[in-house]
């Protein structure tokens, strides 16, 4: 296993970076795996798996850290995944999580509009929208987290924070 992957399933969290997943406005919550991290969010929505936060810390430390680095990208990856997942939950739990057909095609994943939600969020925040090509240029997962963020129904005081930490806002200063 590699350095990174030691760190992440190690009990300290120093190795947690963007670059796997874990963003910097999430590292508070996220960070120890306690709470699910919006790339493991990311990885149940493609493999139709919703998981409860009680499932999720019923999972041992280095099962939720494998679930954090395992690819999920390729058919076989997203098989892979799901089936690693089921069986770490059945492991540890004694309810089944529940399945879903995965959207095919999520507000998210459209490049050349900003998604719904996250236009109406940024409007009842008195913010400006990111325009089209803001939004083209952030990743997937990137676009999935602020999508998450700004469900309506939802009070998330990370939606901020992500969209500071995704060059879509200026912090405040101070």
């Amino acid at each position: 296993m590699n350095a990174l992957a030691d760190d992440l399933i190690a009990p300290n969290t120093r190795g947690l970076s963007a670059k796997e997943g874990l963003f910097a406005f999430e590292r508070n919550a996220s960070g120890s795996l306690r709470c699910i991290p919006m790339v493991v969010r990311f990885k149940l929505d493609r493999v139709g798996v919703k998981l409860t936060l009680q499932q999720w810390r019923q999972l041992k430390r280095a099962e939720r850290a494998r679930l954090v680095l395992q690819p999920c990208e390729s058919s076989e990856e997203v098989l892979a995944y799901r089936a690693r997942l089921m069986a770490n939950l059945m492991a540890r739990t004694a309810h089944p999580p529940e399945l879903f057909s995965p959207d095919p095609s999520p507000d998210w994943s459209r490049l050349e509009v900003v998604a719904d939600s996250v236009a109406a969020w940024c409007v009842g925040l008195g913010l400006s929208s990111p325009g089209a090509a803001c939004w083209a240029r952030l990743s997937p997962l990137q676009r999935f987290t602020l999508t998450k963020l700004s469900r309506s129904g939802h009070k998330n005081e990370n939606f901020l924070g992500a969209m500071v930490e995704f060059g879509l806002l200026e912090a405040p200063n101070g």
